[in-house]
């Protein structure tokens, strides 16, 4: 029957057709790395159309059927000019076609200058300009368009709505810092609490303790526990170093892990786009989120044994011999000045200007997301629970609210208690945003890299080199690796996760569940290792941010600690569950593995530290 009908339309629409337009998925195509290809033409068009030069799996793909007008050939590569031709009417798609590798060379370029260089912004700037020009070309003509189509990609980036939130709240905090900072909370909040916290041991779980508790955001977590407890390690003589790695190693993987937390939305959402059927199976996934458990655990037992390691070990040495929290020549990513205020009076009691703020960011954030949640005009009218609710919440909109709330008690506050005259709050609260200019500049530029690498296919270019079917007990260690790499290069956790998760939940479907369930939980947590080692990653921007340390000193002493973690998740996790061994078996040996690199690897400090 279908044949007879398809003859029949055929025969319909033998004219040719009057339009005929090529669109591509990516703005440049990539020798052997799949794309798809649209075909528009006439709507009363349905029919054949030879193509040339396009490859399926190897294989030259002749032609494509057209129906209404539409034809789409997806999972294709282009090996030279792509050529479609209907009847008499041809038309070639103007896209350039890159040898692969040349997707990697923007990021490359970008971290490689970024830690040479220590100079964040000039490497990310290079980045960007090294991926509009691989897009735009190398002609004459080309070389006066890169530079336009990387400004416009900036500005892009900077005018979508939830950049445009996130850049926003990151102001309204500093504001909010500058308030605390200004009215003396931040020193009273020290004499208050310092004598629950006395040894560096103590405040650097009470700080791990902190980033746990707060669970609902990766951002919100990194800006709150960084700047609530900066002040506490800092008379701990606890390295800023130390302090942005507690924060950044803890926020991801617990906000990743949380039942209630921004990131469950997306990765229900991915997982449903990928042919995953139920949400639910996200539960099932956690005790094969190797590295976000063991990242966790980690942190603790760096924080519980006093023991470090490579370039950290050298930053803690130099915080408690000497008492520079920074090194020498660091550019802290938060003015110094906005926590030096001196000459106050009475510090035990204005601890208050710290600790209720928090409170009210803490408590207006979390009702804001079950507000925005309920309002969302996509949630179903079945989705009534909390939980259900707060899988459709708008969490940069509720953090801004947070903080804008967070800020008017704060100067509700200080004012009310004068502490500070009106205009003594103000320049706190200016200076404070001001002090946030330079990350809010690192942040949009590392968006605007990440979207360059998005443009250049970078994750495609990596799944591609993923194993075959005969290395199946592989895949999820071959998932996490692949995975890890993405997000190093692209920056983004969030990216990694859109771009790779259809790509790779496929090649697990129909397999035992080791090795279904350990590539997912791959992708979930590879996506996080970039988060925790790049220099061009949001996460740790922000996390530098709140943590007030050097941003390049903040990946350089994190990095050997990431990268230990993630090769014990593969040894330890991804690689034996592939081969069907139990994740529950696997988590403890792991856990004992990361001790022994502990008290192998690392050195204890010098003696006395803990009495500082």
């Amino acid at each position: 029957m279908f044949p007879v009908a398809a003859a029949l339309l055929l025969s319909l629409a033998q004219e040719e057709p009057q339009r005929l337009e090529l669109h591509a998925d990516r703005p440049v195509l990539l020798e052997g790395v799949p794309f798809t290809l649209t075909i528009l033409t006439d709507r009363a068009f349905t029919g054949e159309a030879d193509l040339d030069g396009l490859r399926r799996k190897g294989n030259p793909l002749p032609r494509v059927m057209v129906w209404n007008g539409v034809g789409i050939a997806d999972q294709v590569t282009a090996d030279g000019p792509v050529t479609v031709r209907i009847k008499d009417r041809s038309a070639t798609l103007n896209r350039r076609v890159l040898p692969a590798w040349l997707c990697l060379v923007p990021p490359l370029l970008c971290i490689v200058l970024a830690f040479t260089t220590r100079q964040v912004i000039l490497s990310l700037a290079f980045g960007v300009a090294a991926g509009a020009a691989l897009v735009a070309g190398f002609g004459a003509a080309d070389l006066l368009r890169s530079p336009v189509l990387a400004l416009d990609t900036v500005v892009g980036e900077v005018s979508q709505p939830q950049h445009a939130l996130i850049l926003t709240t990151l102001l309204l905090v500093g504001g909010l810092i500058g308030i605390m900072a200004y009215s003396g909370g931040m020193r009273g909040f020290v004499d208050r609490f310092a004598g629950f916290l006395r040894t560096r041991r103590s405040g650097m779980v009470a700080t791990w303790g902190l980033c746990l508790g707060l669970f609902f955001d990766d951002y919100a977590n990194s800006l709150i526990a960084g700047n609530t407890m900066r002040s506490l390690t800092d008379r701990l003589r606890i390295s800023r170093e130390k302090l942005a790695y507690l924060v950044d190693s803890t926020a991801g993987p617990i906000t990743a892990l949380g039942l209630v937390s921004t990131w469950i939305f997306l990765e229900e959402k991915t997982l449903l786009a990928s042919g995953i059927a139920d949400p639910a199976e996200i539960l099932r996934l956690v005790p094969y989120g190797f590295y976000t458990l063991f990242a966790i655990a980690f942190v603790f037992l760096i924080a519980a044994t006093s023991r470090d390691f490579g370039p950290m070990y050298a930053a803690e040495v130099r915080a408690i011999t000497t008492g520079q929290l920074l090194r020498l020549g660091a550019r802290p990513m938060v003015d110094r000045e906005i926590a030096d205020v001196t000459h106050v009076e009475n510090l035990r009691e204005r601890w208050h200007n710290v600790l209720v703020p928090v409170a009210v960011l803490v408590g207006l954030t979390l009702v804001s997301l079950i507000v925005t949640g309920m309002r969302n005009p996509s949630r179903p009218a079945a989705a009534a629970g909390v939980l259900q609710i707060l899988q459709y919440a708008r969490p940069f909109r509720a953090f801004l609210w947070g903080t804008a709330g967070a800020t008017v008690v704060a100067a509700v506050l200080v004012l009310a208690r004068r502490h500070l005259e009106l205009p003594q709050l103000f320049e706190g609260w200016l200076r404070g945003m001001r002090s946030m200019l330079v990350a809010a500049v690192l942040l949009v530029l590392a968006w605007s890299m990440g979207q360059m690498c998005r443009d250049l296919s970078v994750g495609r270019y990596l799944a591609a080199h993923l194993p075959g079917a005969s290395m199946t007990p592989w895949l999820p260690a071959a998932a996490f690796l692949v995975c890890a790499a993405t997000s190093v290069a692209v920056g983004s956790a969030w990216s990694t996760l859109a771009l790779l998760l259809p790509v790779l939940a496929p090649l697990a479907t129909g397999q035992p569940d080791g090795i279904q369930l350990g590539v997912l939980a791959a992708v979930l947590s590879g996506s996080l290792f970039g988060d925790h080692v790049s220099p061009i990653s949001d996460t740790t921007i922000i996390s530098s941010l709140g943590s007030a340390c050097d941003h390049i000193d903040h990946v350089r002493t994190q990095g050997p600690y990431a990268v230990a973690v993630a090769a014990v998740a593969t040894a330890f996790g991804f690689v034996p569950v592939g081969f069907g061994v139990s994740p529950y078996l696997c988590l403890p040996l792991g856990v004992a593995a990361l001790a022994g690199v502990v008290f192998l690897l690392g050195k204890r400090l010098p003696r006395g530290a803990e009495e500082e």
